[in-house]
């Protein structure tokens, strides 16, 4: 039985799915945070119905608590983060101050997961 879930499943590998490795924090009112460091800074929010299952790893040396694995559906991913409004009105904070600011916003939720270090099954093997 899976405490997230509250069923029993199977890993969901032959879903539309993308496994997610962080700190999971406590259900906030529908949404779950992942966290990708221990000093728990950075971070990805999920609607809890955007979540697909979860599972508890054992605890590394060093780390707050244990890390989990959290399979949120693809199509959440795959999403624009920013529509081009908002995109523009946040590079051009950077502009202001004369950079280049499009690299540092991520184009998809997916992208932004790689950029915050939560993309965790690579190889076969969680990371």
């Amino acid at each position: 039985m899976n405490g997230f879930t509250g069923r029993v499943r199977s890993r969901p590998e032959a879903e539309d799915v993308v496994a997610l490795r962080g700190f999971l924090d406590d259900d906030r009112g529908g949404k779950r945070r992942l966290f990708a460091d221990a000093d728990l800074q950075k971070y990805m929010e999920f609607e809890s119905d955007e979540v697909v299952d979860a599972e508890e790893l054992p605890q590394e040396s060093g780390d707050p608590g244990p890390r989990s694995v959290l399979w949120v559906k693809g199509e959440t991913l795959r999403e624009a983060l920013f529509n081009e409004d908002e995109g523009s009105a946040i590079a051009s904070q950077f502009t202001e101050r004369g950079l280049s600011g499009w690299q540092f916003l991520p184009e998809t939720r997916f992208v932004a997961a790689g950029m915050l270090g939560l993309l965790g099954y690579e190889d076969g093997e969680y990371r």
